[in-house]
């Protein structure tokens, strides 16, 4: 081919004929894997699709954009136009009335014109310089494409882009139809576009090994006789059902039964426990094809590959199909999801997405009711466009279910309880920090687990029983201000105690490890948050005894009104004063959370004030393209904490800290990351930063989750971070 025909879509070299055939092969595949399940497109909507896939780059055909791209200065005009919106001008209007509407048509340009996201004006200049952009465009076009643009007329340049007056589609999109269209046609074309610039399938499917059937192979092969509630979910696959299991009744068996072979996506609230369910997936189901997405999910990969990155890329490219949604199963955080309720840019590509696919959520009552009201009301639009949900937990907000009821969702609930005798519980009104001779007693015979709400209470009561009982007394401490190296340590000696002792922790442990002690002393939380540290004892065994296993201290708690919501503690603890010696049965947990979070008991209270704000807010609209993704990220995800290295490991490691600030190289660079990097980071509270003893090591000018800072707090691997200790050099200070 004539250079002078030549036109670049990347800077790396690749063209614009092959960047369009690799959307126009992944559009292919897609309608082939996954047609069946995209429910709400017809005919209509893949023509549309495909004219938007063909031309939503020809934009890049100007002057001035293949200039850029050739790295030559160019003062001609048009260096303003984003490419996007000067690729309509391409279509042909004549042909394109005779098969579609005046709807369809606007609906096509602005698919292509917004498929960026980039905000422009519109005005006779622009106009003028559009008009400039396009002439003699049709034989280089014609020449660059060769054969495949037989398909498509490039003869009559639709020039009324004045058209295009509106930077938000939905102002001109009144009717629902119109609406769904557009978030389905301009999200397949986003996703299309993601896939073919990361050179990688935009959809994965083996449509005979599906994870449903792999994973009734598995049970049936090990001699699992299926749990109800894994036939409950297997005989509804394809519906909505909100599934209410008891601790470990096998509600991810049941998930993954449901899922009906369509593409899947599982969610859950916290890292570790993805990481557990997508290593046990592939290495004990056998299931290969499935994907993990999260704020370190490409760090887990890393780790759980065998080569060093410089010799492999198998873990990168499995990590670049789970940000392309290609995988058929994703286990993923809800931030990864849930953003499209609040309409950002960008949001259509999720929503179209989850329009033929099946979407699991795991453990609800752990979010933020602000958070919470964005998933129901995720899984409401997940429903209207043609996807289906799974939502199940031990336990279930009462009005968490009204909210589906109420906006006219359509589930079956199944509820399945756990008849096992598992604890005997003891209401203890006053401060557990004055009963540590009962932990001590305990502990010498029994492995016991002490659960408090704050990190400062935990540390108190390590360093009383210390302090008391001495250095050679069996008591450990876990909680999140220990760096990400200790705390993998501390994570898997708790998990393989065997010998009795003490192990002082934080809601850290409710749910991301697998343990199982014999007594529980706990400050009281919320009634779910309880019940929750209550499966952390005789999880997995029956209690024969007479006297309690959990200890429950309603007095002195911490973190009231800043871990957890004030109202809902003080609701909570109104029950719990009759539970005294009781044994609870898994029904009456989840009768008593339904109750204690109905409408009628929180009415009033700030959780319900912003469960209910939030909810409604979205459900009367909010305006689309208002909010950048990342600001909805931060609604969405922990953001409250910042990675920084203690200035002690920063001192007695400051070469390889040093060696990864310099290091150029991409691989290089990450995999001194992961190897050493990572290990001393420690997750401290955003507050810290405005104390002053925070300083910036790796800093974007935007701010980015990948900002790193020097912490000057003491720190060790017994105690962890001491924010109340200010260390400068050699010197300690305390705050």
């Amino acid at each position: 081919m004539n250079n002078e025909n030549i036109i670049l879509a990347k800077s790396d070299g690749e063209t614009l004929k092959e960047h369009t055939e690799q959307l126009l092969a992944n559009l292919e595949r897609l309608r082939k894997l996954y047609g069946q399940d995209l429910k709400i497109a017809g005919q209509k909507e893949w023509s549309l699709l495909e004219l938007a896939a063909f031309y939503h780059d020809f934009g890049k055909a100007s002057k001035s954009f293949q200039n850029k791209l050739k790295n030559k200065n160019s003062k001609s005009g048009g260096s303003d136009i984003p490419h996007g919106v000067l690729s309509p001008v391409f279509l042909d209007y004549e042909t394109l009335k005779k098969q579609y509407s005046e709807t369809e048509i606007k609906l096509l340009i602005h698919v292509i014109a917004h498929h960026h996201d980039r905000e422009f004006r519109l005005s006779g200049e622009f106009v003028k310089k559009v008009k400039e952009e396009t002439e003699a465009k049709d034989k280089t076009l014609n020449a660059h494409f060769g054969k495949i643009v037989a398909k498509y007329d490039l003869k009559n340049y639709f020039l009324n882009v004045s058209i295009i007056t509106e930077k938000n589609p939905f102002k001109i999109f009144k009717e629902s139809f119109e609406k769904k269209m557009y978030i389905l046609i301009k999200g397949l074309l986003t996703r299309l576009d993601y896939a073919a610039s990361a050179h990688v399938d935009v959809e994965i499917r083996n449509e005979s090994d599906t994870v449903d059937v792999v994973t009734y192979n598995w049970l049936k092969n090990n001699n699992f006789t299926l749990r109800p509630p894994q036939e409950f979910a297997r005989q509804r696959k394809g519906q909505n059902i909100v599934l209410i299991a008891s601790t470990g009744m096998g509600k991810t068996g049941s998930a993954l039964l449901w899922a009906n072979g369509r593409k899947t996506f599982f969610t859950l609230p916290i890292r570790t426990s993805i990481n557990h369910i997508y290593k046990r997936i592939i290495e004990q189901i056998g299931f290969k094809d499935v994907g993990i997405l999260h704020s370190t999910s490409l760090e887990f990969l890393f780790e759980m590959s065998k080569a060093p990155a410089s010799d492999s890329d198998e873990y990168y490219y499995s990590y670049k199909l789970a940000r392309q949604f290609a995988f058929p199963l994703t286990v993923c955080t809800i931030d990864q999801l849930f953003t499209f309720p609040f309409r950002h840019f960008g949001f259509e590509r999720i929503l179209a997405t989850l329009s033929y696919s099946n979407v699991i959520v795991d453990e609800i009552q752990a979010y933020t009711p602000k958070i919470a009201a964005s998933i129901l009301y995720g899984l409401k639009e997940i429903a209207d466009f043609g996807g289906k949900f799974l939502l199940m937990s031990a336990t279930i907000p009462g009005i968490y279910l009204d909210a589906l009821e109420n906006m006219g969702l359509t589930f079956e609930m199944g509820e399945f309880y756990d008849t096992e005798r598992r604890n005997v519980i003891a209401i203890m009104d006053f401060d557990i920090s004055e009963d540590i001779n009962s932990i001590v007693r305990c502990s010498k015979e029994k492995r016991v687990l002490v659960i408090v709400n704050t990190v400062r209470k935990a540390v108190e009561l390590y360093e009383k029983i210390r302090n008391t009982y001495g250095d050679e007394y069996n008591v450990q401490l876990l909680h999140g201000l220990f760096t990400r190296g200790d705390r993998q340590v501390k994570e898997e000696k708790i998990t393989n105690m065997r010998e009795p002792g003490v192990w002082i922790s934080t809601q850290i442990v409710e749910a991301s490890l697998d343990i199982d002690f014999d007594i529980l002393f706990t400050e009281f939380s919320t009634l779910d948050s309880l019940f929750q540290r209550m499966g952390r004892c005789y999880r997995k065994r029956v209690y024969e005894g007479l006297k309690p296993n959990v200890y429950v201290y309603t007095s002195g708690c911490s973190g009231i009104g800043k871990v957890y919501d004030k109202d809902v503690h003080r609701i909570g603890k109104e029950h719990i004063v009759n539970l005294n010696g009781r044994e609870l049965s898994g029904k009456e947990k989840s009768e008593l959370v339904r109750e204690v979070y109905s409408k009628e008991k929180l009415l009033g209270t700030k959780y319900y004030n912003e469960f209910s704000t939030t909810l409604n807010l979205l459900k009367n609209g909010l305006v689309p393209y208002e909010l950048e993704k990342n600001e909805v990220h931060k609604e969405l995800r922990d953001v409250s904490k910042i990675e920084a290295i203690p200035l002690r490991l920063y001192e007695e490691h400051k070469d390889k800290v040093e060696a990864f600030l310099k290091e150029k190289d991409y691989k290089k660079k990450f995999e001194i990351f992961v190897k050493e990097i990572s290990k001393m980071l420690v997750s401290v509270p955003y507050y810290v930063y405005e104390k002053g003893i925070l300083k910036p090591l790796v800093y974007s000018s935007k701010g980015s989750s990948n900002d790193i800072y020097l912490l000057e707090c003491y720190y060790d691997e017994e105690i962890g971070v001491r924010l109340d200790q200010i260390v400068k050099g050699e010197s300690v200070e305390f705050i």
